[in-house]
């Protein structure tokens, strides 16, 4: 899903 992928992307920013 795009969404997933998505979301994915944004918590890897919101973790660094």
């Amino acid at each position: 899903m795009q969404l997933e992928k998505m979301l994915t992307e944004v918590n890897i920013e919101r973790s660094k």
